[in-house]
């Protein structure tokens, strides 16, 4: 979408074409919706509202580790991160802690400390390409 009328034409088009869904649909995914809540460890949404002086892709190091976290992937995370984000400056160990990625969290978490858990998660994992 480029423009505001192109946007409202989608919600439009969404809106006649929707079918509401069944209480059961409703439950069922109000169930898996509490599964990975409970499972995943760091609630980002993934707003990309954060920015990091350093480059940290901040979003994918907290979406990899919540699938680890949430899926025990062990393998295929760490071979996401590897390839995805080590060696290419974008990794949770690039941070260095200054905290300007918080004050830019809506979700109010401390982004920092939940980087040094992601590093500590793939701290052996190798550059994947």
């Amino acid at each position: 979408m480029n423009s505001m009328e192109q946007l409202e034409e989608n919600l439009r088009l969404a809106d006649e074409s929707a079918t509401p869904l069944t209480d059961e649909e409703l439950a069922a995914t109000d169930k898996v919706r509490a599964l990975l809540k409970a499972k995943g460890d760091i609630p980002c949404t993934e707003c990309g509202q954060c920015s990091c002086p350093k480059g940290v892709n901040i979003p994918d190091c907290f979406a990899v580790y919540n699938a680890n976290r949430a899926f025990n992937v062990i393998h295929i995370s760490q071979l996401n991160y590897g390839m995805a984000l080590k060696g290419t400056g974008h990794e949770a160990e690039v941070c260095d802690g200054c905290g300007r990625c918080a004050n830019q969290c809506p979700q109010g978490l401390n982004i920092p400390l939940q980087l040094r858990k992601v590093a500590r998660r793939f701290a052996h994992v190798r550059c994947g390409w």
